[in-house]
């Protein structure tokens, strides 16, 4: 794991996380970008996550909290609304209510970060794998 040189300090109620037990510490160091067993991953980013009754379930990276094992992904949690044929793409859409969770890297589906892209008013998130 590559930590970068440039970190923030700030306190857990920037990050808006609901019912959240990981994040115990009065402030948190935080980061925007991380090396991880030579993976990058970035505020942006999104990575797939485990839904529930095939729930298919995505997180935007906020930020990366700097936790002394392991870095841990703040993240905005989106569902895919439909999946495209026309891109191989899911349509996803902020979850409503909106929730922010803490993750550990090694708990993602999978561990690619993906990105997306805006077409005709939806925002797509393509996978690097057939994971789902």
């Amino acid at each position: 794991m590559i930590w970068p040189n440039k970190t923030h300090v700030i306190h857990p109620s920037q990050l808006s996380l609901v019912n959240c037990d990981v994040v115990s510490d009065d402030y948190l160091q935080v980061c925007y970008k991380v090396k991880v067993n030579g993976t990058d991953y970035k505020k942006g980013n999104f990575v797939l996550l485990h839904g529930e009754n095939d729930e298919i379930l995505f997180g935007q990276i906020q930020c990366i909290i700097c936790d002394e094992k392991e870095p841990l992904l703040s993240l905005t949690l989106f569902n895919s609304e439909e999946f495209s044929s026309l891109y191989f793409a899911h349509v996803i859409k902020i979850k409503i209510p909106t929730e922010t969770k803490v993750y550990s890297i090694k708990k993602l589906k999978d561990f690619h970060p993906l990105d997306s892209i805006e077409k005709n008013g939806k925002q797509y998130v393509r996978l690097k794998n057939l994971a789902i």
